[in-house]
């Protein structure tokens, strides 16, 4: 299918998705630096520990990473003909 074969709704939902997935692809970015900087900033010897926050951060970012493929799975469906549910 080229993209003159999309109906409009279809091209609508896909830069709807497509804007998404820059959102949550900075925002699992942002996740990820912040885990970096905690362990950076961690210090045992000085009772500095962050491994709740840097937990709640990786999982957020995998949380996020999830979302990301899912939203290219349904462009990827659309893509395809196939029906979007």
């Amino acid at each position: 299918m080229s993209q003159t074969d999309f109906t409009e709704e279809e091209l609508a939902e896909i830069d709807r998705l497509e804007a998404e997935i820059v959102t949550l692809t900075d925002q699992m970015r942002q996740r990820e630096q912040g885990a970096r900087d905690l362990m950076e900033e961690e210090c045992v010897e000085q009772g500095r520990t962050f491994a709740k926050e840097i937990f709640e951060l990786r999982q957020d970012k995998l949380r996020l990473e999830t979302e990301i493929m899912m939203r290219r799975n349904k462009i990827n469906r659309i893509r395809l003909g196939v029906a979007v549910m």
